[in-house]
This record gives structure tokens, C-alpha cells and sequence, in this order.
């Protein structure tokens, strides 16, 4: 589920989780190699490389996740909105093969 956070809030955290089923089924699987994360639009939500997203301005964006090892990649578009009060959020990015 897309999250929504808000500009001047803690963000949201994203979690690369990948299965050995489609869309999210089957059994988790560990990432072979070093989950790299990346946004589409660094102006609305940056990402570290833990997959913590910062809330940068009103927007949308794309978080990629990929696992080079296993060659997965998984997305998702939090929105994030302008408000006086700070929010966070979870997410997770599903992987599979």
C-alpha cells in the first residue's frame, strides 16, 4: 500500500522483501546481494540506503528497491503532502521471481 507522508515529517521506511511466489506469496527469501535503493524524484521523497525515504516536498515519487543478486527489482509511489505536523510511515516493496 502507497504510504502518505508529509513534507517536514520523518518520512517513511521502506522494506525490500522478496518471496519465492508471485505477488507476495510463498516463502521470504534473503536478497543475495545489497539491496540499493532510488527515488524517481528527489525534489518530492529522497531514500538512504536503508530505504528511508525523507519528505522533501508535495509530489509523488518512485522508490525502487533491487537486489543486483537475485536481479528483482520492487516499487512503490508514497505521496507525500504539506502539513504543519510530522508523520511516518512503513512500507514494503515485494519482490519476486
Amino acid at each position: 500500500m502507497p504510504a502518505t507522508i508529509q513534507v517536514g515529517g520523518h518520512g517513511a521506511t521502506f522494506v525490500f522483501t522478496e518471496f519465492t511466489g508471485p505477488n507476495g506469496t510463498g516463502s521470504v527469501i534473503n536478497p543475495v546481494g545489497v539491496v540499493s535503493y532510488a527515488t524517481s524524484n528527489p525534489g518530492v521523497g529522497t531514500v538512504d540506503a536503508s530505504g528511508n525515504v525523507s519528505a522533501v516536498g508535495a509530489g509523488t515519487c518512485n522508490i525502487v528497491g533491487t537486489d543486483p543478486g537475485n536481479g528483482l527489482t520492487a516499487s512503490d509511489v508514497p505521496t507525500v503532502v504539506a502539513a504543519a505536523t510530522a508523520q511516518s510511515a512503513t512500507g514494503v516493496l515485494t519482490a519476486n521471481p
